[in-house]
């Protein structure tokens, strides 16, 4: 699990925080304009995989992920 930061207008990675504050204001050197930083939530592998378990609605599959992974 990981929380990835990005400029809020143009998704770019390209920014710095303005007077220090890694909370709120950037300006973006990739579309020029200081916009607010927005903040990602990006899956680990397992949660993607029990994610990807539990949509298939096999109750065969999800109970041998709940035996193996619990």
């Amino acid at each position: 699990m990981r929380v990835v930061s990005m400029c809020a207008e143009c998704h770019g990675n390209n920014f710095e925080f303005i007077d220090g504050s890694h909370f709120e204001r950037c300006f973006c050197r990739d579309c020029g304009k200081e916009t607010n930083v927005l903040e990602k939530y990006v899956e680990s592998p397992y949660e993607r995989r029990r994610n990807a378990v539990y949509a298939t609605g096999n109750r065969w599959a999800i109970e041998n992920w709940n035996a193996t992974h619990n």
